[in-house]
C-alpha cells in the first residue's frame, strides 16, 4: 500500500513493506538506499560526520558488512560476561552503602543498568573504560541531540534554518560536538595502547 507524507509539494509516496522476506531482501542489497533525510537527521547528532549507519549504498553496505564478525556469538558472549560481572560489582556495592540505620535507599533501576551496559559495551567493543562522569555526560548529551535532530526536526519544519534563535538548538549543537569529540577521544585511546583483542569493533574500524 502507498501512502502520502502531508505537508509536501508535491506529496512524496512512501511504500511500507509488511513481508519479511522482501524486508530482508531489500535491506541487504549494496544498492538499497535509505532516505537522505532520514540519514541526514541522525548524522546531525555526530555532528553532520557520516557513520556506518548513515552511509548510503555499496558503500554503506561493505562498511557495515566488515565489521558483521564484531557481533559474533564469541564477542556477545563476551559483553554478557562483562556486564555479568558489573552487575554482581554494583549489587555487592549497595549491599556495602546498607546500614543498620539506613537499611534501604532510593536509586533509578533504569539509569543503573543504562549505566551497566553502556560499561560493558564500551569495555568489550571498544576497549575503553568509561568513567562515571563520561557515562553521566554521554548520556545527557546523546538525549539532548536526540530530542532535536531526531524528534523535532522531522516534525518542525525550517527548525534547522531558525535553529540558532532557539537555546535547546544551541544546546543540541553543543552536545553532538561533544559526542564527536568523546569518539575521537576513544580513538586516540586505542590507538596509543592499541589492546587489540581478537576481531572486536574498534579493531575492524580502526584497522
Amino acid at each position: 500500500p502507498k501512502t502520502y507524507l502531508p505537508g509536501r509539494i508535491p506529496p512524496r509516496s512512501w511504500i511500507v513493506v509488511g513481508e519479511p522476506s522482501t524486508s530482508r531482501t531489500i535491506l541487504t542489497d549494496p544498492l538499497t538506499k535509505k532516505p537522505e533525510e532520514l540519514c541526514g537527521y541522525f548524522s546531525n547528532i555526530t555532528g553532520g560526520s557520516p557513520t556506518m549507519g548513515t552511509v548510503n549504498g555499496a558503500r554503506g553496505h561493505a562498511k557495515r558488512k566488515a565489521v558483521m564478525p564484531a557481533f559474533s556469538s564469541k564477542h556477545v558472549k563476551r559483553m554478557a560476561e562483562v556486564a555479568l560481572n558489573k552487575t554482581e560489582a554494583w549489587i555487592k556495592l549497595m549491599v556495602e552503602q546498607t546500614t543498620e540505620d539506613e537499611p534501604s535507599f532510593d536509586f533509578n533501576v533504569s539509569e543503573e543498568m543504562v549505566g551497566i551496559v553502556l560499561s560493558a559495551l564500551s569495555e568489550t567493543a571498544f576497549e575503553y573504560e568509561m568513567s562515571e562522569q563520561e557515562k553521566e555526560k554521554f548520556g545527557k548529551d546523546l538525549k539532548v541531540a536526540l530530542i532535536e535532530f531526531v524528534r523535532k526536526d522531522p516534525a518542525i519544519p525550517f527548525r534547522g534554518l531558525l535553529g540558532w534563535f532557539l537555546p535547546e538548538r544551541r544546546r543540541a549543537v553543543a552536545a553532538a560536538k561533544s559526542l564527536k569529540a568523546f569518539a575521537m577521544k576513544i580513538m586516540r585511546e586505542y590507538r596509543a595502547n592499541h589492546h587489540a583483542n581478537n576481531g572486536n569493533i574498534i579493531q575492524l574500524i580502526m584497522e
